[in-house]
């Protein structure tokens, strides 16, 4: 199932395309990749049942391996207590 369109890369997609960016586009492209696979969106399309990893044409290279299906869902997990915080500190405020 996929998350919003969002579909987990392929193991060591990351390096490939920054190793393939123009000169002086590397370190943009960087933390794109960065800002994507943390997002939650990404976690949660990367912790869904049966997630599969993608390349770069969409095809799907094979599945998220169940540790990092954990790692995403403990992320997000996180993720989720932490906006809990900052609203009950906003309904103090």
């Amino acid at each position: 199932m996929l998350c919003g369109g969002f579909r987990p890369l392929a193991l060591g997609l990351g390096p490939q395309i920054i190793a393939e960016a123009a000169e002086g586009y590397e370190k943009p492209i960087k933390e794109a990749i960065r800002r994507l696979v943390r997002s939650w969106q990404y976690l949660e399309a990367s912790a869904a049942e049966g997630a599969q990893r993608h390349d770069l044409q969409g095809d799907p290279v094979g599945p998220v391996s169940d540790e990092h299906r954990a790692s995403a869902m403990e992320r997000l997990a996180e993720m989720k207590a932490r906006q809990k915080e900052r609203k009950k500190q906003g309904a103090a405020n």
